[in-house]
């Protein structure tokens, strides 16, 4: 089952995120568990009509262990019959998907699409995520200063509105990309902002993600007391929330 939050985003509970992880530990990076159960979701669904609610709701009764492949086959065939805001968060969604699987190209693609429906739709969250996504591949590339470039298009038509997940996210990924070109401060400023909004929503994994890059910032400024706290805390919210890739990531930080 999916956990609704305060402000209309759905949660992951630990033991399925744990064996979504699982499932997918060969990747050696953290998988986005929300994408994937969209997608075992939308495979269920059998209708054009079924498929469009999932991806309005995402409804927990859809949700089900399914091949892959079975999901990229029948998304496509609902690129005929599906609303554009609908399909939009379907690109999206497989856009994570192939970012996850290291296929940038092909996420690339699908953010783009996603991007492009979500204008004519409407539907900025869905603009703003395809934005962060299309940032992130150039993150994945070194192409740091690029990758920012997106990401504060994707903070410009974001502001204004209040959902604490994406602002959570954005801020994260503003501060991953300022602390890689040698802007400390405004790194742990955004880093900070991530915190706030990930706590503000109790969005768990993103204030376990924002700890652990404090960490890091504040190793860079040789506070190791700091550096030492945040990453107890990063380490103890990733347990909880069964988040492996983090719990080793925060575990080397002192190597």
């Amino acid at each position: 089952m999916l956990i609704p939050t305060k402000d209309g985003n759905y949660e992951v509970p630990a033991h399925v995120r744990a064996g979504l992880y699982a499932k997918y530990n060969g990747y050696g990076r953290g998988v986005d568990v929300d994408a994937e159960l969209a997608a075992c979701a939308f495979v269920t669904s059998t209708t054009a009509t079924a498929r469009a609610a999932v991806f309005e709701r995402l409804d927990p009764s859809h949700f089900a262990q399914a091949p892959a492949a079975d999901f990229w086959r029948q998304a496509k065939a609902f690129e005929a019959d599906g609303t554009s805001t609908a399909w939009a968060r379907v690109c999206e969604a497989l856009g994570r998907i192939a970012y996850q699987q290291g296929q940038y190209q092909l996420a690339s693609e699908q953010w783009s699409r996603a991007l492009d429906l979500a204008e004519v739709s409407g539907h900025l969250q869905t603009g703003v995520a395809a934005r962060i996504g299309l940032g992130q591949i150039h993150y994945a590339q070194a192409d740091w200063s690029r990758g920012l470039r997106h990401m504060r298009d994707a903070a410009e038509q974001l502001a204004g509105t209040d959902d604490s997940y994406l602002a959570a996210k954005l801020a994260l990924n503003i501060g991953v990309g300022s602390f890689e070109t040698g802007d400390l401060p405004a790194a742990e400023r955004h880093f900070s902002h991530g915190l706030a909004a990930a706590r503000r929503g109790r969005h768990r994994v993103f204030e376990a993600e924002a700890h652990w890059h404090l960490a890091r910032a504040a190793l860079a400024r040789q506070r190791m007391d700091w550096a030492v706290a945040d990453c107890r805390l990063a380490l103890d919210i990733a347990a909880r929330q069964g988040y492996p890739w983090l719990e080793a990531a925060a575990s080397r930080l002192f190597e």
